[in-house]
């Protein structure tokens, strides 16, 4: 009888420490976590996976303290040991072909077929452009089962709505935030979360996407990391092994907006009338050290992310060494009333320090520090577009309209891309090592003159009569 065991399969892709990229089974990832740098795959993926990883390892144990906290942190080996016995210990539930009881999904649902790749996220469909996948939806490729055992995941996680009535998934159009180590094992220690009053969850693994529980105020970490806005059932092919060309999708559950606020991965703030929590957004094209204030830096209306508000607390009991440098990883999906789209994904990390958090004088000095780039790079902005004025002018008998002025401007600007790259080094270091502010000021200064230079020597001299001529020739047309 066929069957795709996730325990025993190869289905997790990563990277190891040495640099190597492979796939492995839940039971190897777990027993190798020392020896895997991070999770690989598209950021859905990674995230997704983060959170079923999570969710068996919060299954295993639960740190009810900092001090529980700062125990499983001497050792994050043993603990990941742990939870490899207890995949170990659960057998076939994670067949994700059983005839019975297919792991995560729904082995009684009765829907319109669907071709396997509307699982995968970076696959061409409907409103997302093509990318790696060129099936055709009466003929579709076959798609591995290990892809589509990530793309249940991720469709559980990141659902969105659609004209099908599917609900909505927790991360669905949201920034997720990872607390990154420097292996697997940490990385699942730095998101456990600690949970004062939380009682040892049971999980029946047999029953997961197969109905519609009843959300509960009560619903431990672990419930909400496995929730289901998906049905989903594969149609094994016989005539291909370790695939599938067809799955059945039907509507799940929309986790109900209190419990998404709660959601360890998301990062949220109050709307502007302070009436509810929104999602803080955070741009495609602003690099993420600029978005330090946001993350870091406490203000009114803006939630502290979870994970960093527990790695506060952490070292301030000296769980966590000071000097020791960690990442922050961003995961963004864009997303509309399609659901998720390939039109924007993000993957990056931050590095800082954990003592960034307890330092209020060098989180404000950080936050001087992004605030002075901003100013320069508005002050840049406003000098390109003077001279667009005077550009456009030239040769012509009136002056130049402030639209016409504006989209010179963004022309030539390129969104200050070079101003923005001449910062990066620099701006990386901001939440690691002190940096004079007088020196970064005076750095911003010089990026902005320079951004400035850049922008105006774009156009030849030659091009200068041209433009003019064809701006009067516009104005005596209209």
């Amino acid at each position: 009888m066929t069957c795709f065991r996730l325990d025993q399969e190869p289905w997790i892709p990563v990277l190891l420490q040495s640099g190597d990229y492979a796939e492995l089974s839940l039971l190897e990832t777990f027993r190798r976590a020392a020896e895997i740098r991070c999770l690989a795959g598209t950021p859905v993926e990674v995230v997704s996976l983060t959170r079923f990883l999570l969710a068996i390892a919060h299954v295993v144990e639960t740190p009810a303290s900092t001090n529980d906290w700062a125990r499983l942190w001497q050792n994050p080996e043993a603990f990941c040991l742990r939870c490899a016995d207890y995949v170990r210990s659960q057998g076939d539930v994670w067949d994700l072909l059983h005839p019975q009881r297919p792991f995560l999904q729904d082995a009684h649902l009765q829907k319109t077929k669907n071709p396997a790749h509307i699982l995968v996220y970076d696959a061409a469909r409907k409103n997302n452009p093509v990318w790696s996948d060129h099936s055709m939806a009466s003929s579709p490729e076959p798609v591995p089962l290990a892809r589509l055992a990530r793309g249940i995941l991720a469709s559980n996680a990141y659902a969105g709505s659609s004209g099908g009535g599917y609900r909505k998934g927790p991360l669905c159009a949201r920034s997720v935030l990872l607390a990154d180590g420097e292996s697997l094992a940490e990385t699942i220690l730095l998101n456990l979360k600690y949970d004062r009053n939380h009682t040892p969850e049971q999980i029946d693994w047999t029953a997961l996407g197969a109905g519609r529980p009843r959300p509960s105020p009560r619903m431990g970490i672990a419930a909400r990391y496995l929730w289901n806005s998906r049905r989903v059932r594969i149609l094994p092919d016989d005539a291909h092994p370790g695939a599938a060309r067809w799955v059945m999708l039907s509507p799940g559950n929309e986790m109900p907006e209190e419990l998404a606020q709660e959601d360890p991965m998301v990062l949220l703030r109050q709307d502007a009338k302070g009436a509810k929590w929104v999602a803080v957004r955070l741009g495609p094209t602003e690099a993420l050290w600029r978005q330090f204030p946001n993350l870091f830096v406490r203000h009114d209306g803006v939630v502290r992310h979870p994970i960093l508000r527990m790695m506060e607390t952490l070292a301030e009991k000296d769980a966590l060494e000071g000097d020791r440098k960690l990442s922050l990883r961003i995961c963004v999906v864009s997303a509309d009333a399609q659901g998720p789209t390939t039109e924007f994904w993000r993957n990056e990390l931050l590095p800082f320090q954990p003592t960034v958090l307890l330092d209020q004088a060098r989180s404000a000095s950080i936050e001087r520090c992004v605030r002075a780039a901003e100013s320069e790079a508005i002050q840049a902005k406003a000098e390109i577009y003077r001279f667009a004025q005077r550009y456009l002018a030239a040769g012509s008998e009136s002056n130049a309209s402030s639209d016409d002025a504006r989209r010179l401007r963004d022309e030539l600007a390129c969104d200050l891309e070079p101003y923005w790259a001449e910062l990066a080094p620099l701006g990386e270091r901001l939440a690691v090592e002190a940096i004079d502010e007088a020196e970064w000021v005076e750095t911003c200064r010089r990026a902005r003159r320079r951004m400035v230079e850049w922008a105006v020597d774009r156009l030849p001299p030659t091009a200068r009569r041209l433009r003019a001529q064809f701006a009067v020739g516009r104005s005596q047309a209209t």
